[in-house]
């Protein structure tokens, strides 16, 4: 089920690049050998792709009041399910639920239907069919946890806490509950939401998954939102300062020595031709250019960082929300 999560951990740099007015010149600061070299101390960007691992139509796997259902109990194929799923057979998987005339309807095949779904990326049909599970079977509160997951994902947040806000959840299940809750309130900022919710965390069986989600709620709780016009002021009086400050450290550096190399250039020029000469103008011109596409920089980098390091929180997150259900379920 990692395979699921389609996680890829960039080795680039772990910012996007800024767009708009001088970005050709703050890119240029900003992707040399100086500002690439090293780790800048923060989270590197973490992508999470949710397209479907199979090219199967979706058409095939919306449910249908009309269906041809068969007499087969979909009991007996749960493990057989659940095997071919851990066995990266997803597709075969999705084929034999999903066949006309072949299982009886019940809560069992909702629930599989459900699983299927969920495990080719197929979320809005994995959660309408985990919806058809009654509350009094035994494989409701399951039901829930992965549809809540399968929200989280697709960012209805609200949604999935409401979902899991009425479930009583059996003592074995207790804790996975608490911990998607409090992954739901890291992903809402909701921080008093979290210290509720993760007092019930023991850090035994899901240790690993508390833990990750217990640093990052340090770290939001030590943030401090930062000024991208702060920022650019103090790139206007130390250039690349500004973006130290964001938390791009090699950037900033690799500013401050380009500004202060084109300047120093022009100042040496002028000294010995004189501001008239061709070769001045077009060093002033250049470093005039650099100067600015620095605070323009560290301006825009103040809100592309938070959200960088907002998106690798997030991915982390959810990665810690859906990996328990697999290590639980199967």
């Amino acid at each position: 089920m990692t395979v699921f999560l389609c996680l890829s951990l960039s080795a680039q740099k772990p910012y996007p690049s800024i767009r708009g007015p001088f970005s050709l010149f703050d890119y240029t600061m900003s992707t040399n050998r100086i500002a690439s070299r090293g780790v800048i101390m923060t989270h590197n960007r973490t992508k999470i792709s949710f397209d479907p691992i199979y090219p199967i139509p979706t058409c095939a796997l919306v449910p249908s009041d009309m269906e041809n259902y068969g007499t087969m109990s979909a009991s007996e194929d749960f493990n057989f399910v659940k095997y071919l799923v851990r066995s990266d057979l997803k597709a075969d998987a999705v084929n034999l639920l999903f066949a006309e005339n072949l299982y009886s309807p019940s809560d069992t095949l909702s629930f599989l239907k459900g699983f299927a779904a969920y495990s080719v990326l197929q979320l809005d049909t994995a959660i309408t069919w985990f919806s058809k599970v009654p509350e009094l079977s035994p494989i409701y509160a399951p039901s829930i946890l992965y549809s809540a997951a399968s929200l989280a994902t697709l960012g209805r947040t609200q949604e999935a806490r409401e979902a899991l806000k009425p479930l009583r959840a059996p003592s074995e299940l207790v804790e996975l509950q608490s911990l998607q809750e409090a992954g739901l309130c890291l992903l809402e900022n909701d921080l008093e939401g979290y210290k509720n919710a993760s007092s019930d965390f023991t850090h035994k069986e899901l240790g690993e998954y508390e833990k990750s989600l217990e640093t990052i709620y340090d770290a939001k709780l030590k943030y401090k939102k930062k000024s991208p016009v702060g920022a650019a002021i103090m790139s206007a009086i130390i250039p690349g300062s500004g973006k130290m400050y964001a938390g791009d450290f090699l950037s900033g550096l690799s500013s401050f020595l380009i500004v202060g190399t084109t300047a120093g250039f022009t100042a040496e020029s002028w000294i010995k031709r004189g501001g008239g000469d061709w070769r001045t103008i077009v060093l002033a011109t250049l470093t005039g250019l650099f100067y600015i596409g620095n605070i323009y920089g560290s301006y825009v980098s103040v809100s592309v960082i938070d959200t960088a390091i907002n998106e690798s929180h997030n991915a982390t997150i959810l990665f810690n929300i859906h990996i328990p259900l697999h290590d639980i379920f199967n």
